[in-house]
């Protein structure tokens, strides 16, 4: 078959050209005439065709055979040549684009790599920025909790305080019991009423002072309660602080397991903003409770300064 465009028209050609000017139409001549294009087999086996009805008259001479044959192996190992080379040209260049595409893969996996660490280092930050606000809040917890410590003490003393009151009512009601006794004695017809009416008061002072008693040991374990809520909330600060440590511990493992890093990140996210919610509430809770404790106990006074008042009253008969 022939290639690069050469047929036998353009052989006959450039064997007549040859011929015209005296040149012997050879292999190599026709080829050079043909522009150096073309195998020499198929020159050679056109020019047979064109040659053959005086092939009779003119054989073949031991030059063409030798052309001939050396054509036909020069066109075997040149095709053999090109095949090679495509076939080695191939190879180098699926290995080229397996490299070019490594290569992608490699830049892919460093710059992943390298915007993992940019966000591990943001989270780092916010971590350190994390811990220092639980600081600051165990710090102020720790405040609150010496200032519920002052108010024990405190209400303690206040208690002392009431107890010894209670005392002088108490001996003051026995004072104002022997009174009226020795009063009943001498005018018991005209006191009948008087009397009765005094142990009413007396029987509902007794009460009160029970019931205020009652009150200051519920005030003490309320108080107790808040205490082991303090000490709570900071076991639970600390935990949390502990917690941002192990983050950070976490943190310097990240290129062997970022995924799971970033998976107690957000575990510890939400369980930080729920500590920070029910620390927020329990601290609502005891601010509204000790408001209301002040309260009390400012009603608690003014029963005490009431009762004064009414035995001072009660006991002026009998000065």
């Amino acid at each position: 078959m022939a290639r690069g465009g050469i047929n036998k028209a353009l052989v006959r050609d450039a064997r007549e050209a040859l011929i015209a000017r005296g040149i012997r139409p050879s292999i190599d001549a026709v080829r050079v005439e043909l522009g150096n294009t073309g195998s020499k087999s198929t020159i050679l086996r056109y020019l047979k065709e064109l040659s053959a009805p005086a092939a009779s008259t003119a054989p073949v001479t031991l030059n063409d055979e030798l052309a001939h044959l050396v054509a036909s192996v020069a066109e075997r190992v040149e095709d053999q040549a090109r095949r090679a080379v495509s076939a080695e040209q191939t190879r180098v260049d699926d290995a080229w684009r397996r490299h070019a595409q490594a290569q992608a893969q490699q830049r892919e996996l460093i710059d992943a790599l390298q915007e993992q660490v940019r966000r591990l280092d943001s989270q780092l930050v916010e971590y350190r920025t994390r811990e220092h606000q639980l600081q600051t809040r165990s710090n102020d917890l720790q405040g609150i909790y010496d200032a519920r410590q002052q108010e024990l003490v405190d209400l303690q003393q206040a208690l002392s305080q009431r107890d010894l009151l209670v005392q002088s009512l108490n001996e003051r009601c026995e004072h104002l019991k022997a009174s009226l006794d020795h009063y009943r004695e001498q005018q018991r017809a005209q006191r009948e009423q008087d009397l009765e009416r005094y142990d009413q008061q007396m029987q509902q002072l007794i009460k009160e002072q029970r019931t205020l008693q009652s009150t200051l040991l519920q005030k003490q374990e309320e108080i107790a309660q808040l205490n082991r809520d303090n000490e709570r909330l900071i076991t639970e600060s600390r935990l949390a602080a502990r917690q941002m440590l192990t983050d950070a511990q976490e943190y310097r493992q990240a290129n062997a397991a970022w995924k799971q890093l970033a998976k107690n990140h957000q575990e510890a996210q939400v369980q930080w903003q729920a500590e920070q919610a029910d620390l927020r509430s329990r601290l609502r809770a005891a601010l509204i409770k000790q408001r209301g404790d002040a309260h009390s106990i400012r009603n608690e006074q003014r029963q005490i300064i009431y009762l004064q008042r009414l035995l001072e009253a009660t006991a002026s008969p009998s000065a």
